[in-house]
């Protein structure tokens, strides 16, 4: 939920880079019809609708984007469980069946198509917008659509600009290397070329976990 809420944030700064002269009431106005949630629906099933996240619609009105872990990997077909987003305001819900574009787990993101009429799509800016210390608003359902459909609205700043975060398998070799070139050469100094951290990690790898360092 709260990559979600981050994605939403990306939108309504985008928006408010491009809208500099507006209030932030006026912003969340102008972006709140593109805002969805994205969930599943069964007819059969108490309750029929489930909410996994939050999404927000781009490109030509009939695409929406939103986080890779909202979308299931797999659907209750033989029960009729269909991938929706329910688009609207308050419990006048719009509901509409949506199918899988792609999906980059790396970095957390799904681009789904939505059937039907094209919705609002948010405009959105470059990355030059993005800034560290900018301050920013996101929107987005953090409590599900328990009292319907209500965007809830926070502020914050951009506290750090950083690379994407790399894959879990890429991430374990990553950190096998680390482990192997700590053991390889184990340190006790803390000058501002071997952090205090990291010799604390080599006196670990060498004198606790041997086997994992050859690895």
């Amino acid at each position: 939920m709260k990559r979600t809420l981050a994605a939403m944030a990306l939108g309504l700064m985008a928006a408010s880079g491009a809208r500099a002269q507006a209030d932030l009431p006026d912003t969340v106005d102008a972006i709140r019809p593109s805002v969805v949630a994205v969930g599943t629906y069964q007819t059969t099933r108490r309750p029929p609708s489930v909410f996994r996240g939050t999404g927000f619609v781009v490109g030509d009105g009939q695409l929406v984007a939103t986080n890779n872990h909202v979308v299931p990997d797999s659907l209750d077909e033989a029960n009729r469980e269909r991938l929706v987003i329910f688009a609207g305001r308050g419990r006048a819900m719009d509901m509409r069946s949506v199918t899988v574009v792609a999906r980059d787990p790396e970095h957390d993101l799904a681009l789904l198509r939505i059937a039907g009429g094209a919705l609002k799509p948010m405009r959105l800016g470059g990355e030059g917008t993005v800034r560290e210390g900018r301050s920013v608003a996101f929107t987005g359902f953090p409590v599900g659509m328990v009292l319907g459909l209500h965007p809830v609205t926070h502020r914050g700043i951009v506290a750090a600009v950083t690379p994407p975060s790399p894959s879990p398998a890429s991430g374990a070799r990553t950190s096998a290397r680390r482990r192997s070139r700590r053991c390889a050469t184990p340190t006790t100094s803390t000058s501002s070329t071997r952090p205090p951290i990291r010799a604390a990690a080599a006196a670990r790898c060498t004198t606790r976990a041997p086997a994992r360092c050859s690895a």
